[in-house]
């Protein structure tokens, strides 16, 4: 499901005008940011009792890095055809 939607999105932007170059980089960046806010939750889970906030940002962070990493490989699939 969540494949269907970033190819679907794709090609939204693609028919759009957007080239694949800047979209691509934009989910890399996107990326990026992703995984150092990850990376920066991790901590936080080791507490002895971490709070909601901690737990909600963890899974958020988590979940956005998926995101653009299948968005990135979608991507990238489209460009070799």
């Amino acid at each position: 499901m969540i494949l269907e939607s970033v190819v679907s999105i794709v090609l939204i932007l693609s028919v759009r005008g957007v080239s694949m170059n800047k979209l691509l980089a934009t989910l890399i960046l996107g990326l990026s940011f992703s995984g150092a806010a990850l990376i920066l939750s991790v901590p936080l889970l080791f507490k002895s009792k971490p709070e909601q906030f901690e737990l909600v940002f963890a899974a958020g962070s988590a979940g956005a890095f998926a995101v653009f990493a299948v968005s990135c490989l979608v991507l990238r699939k489209q460009f070799n055809r």
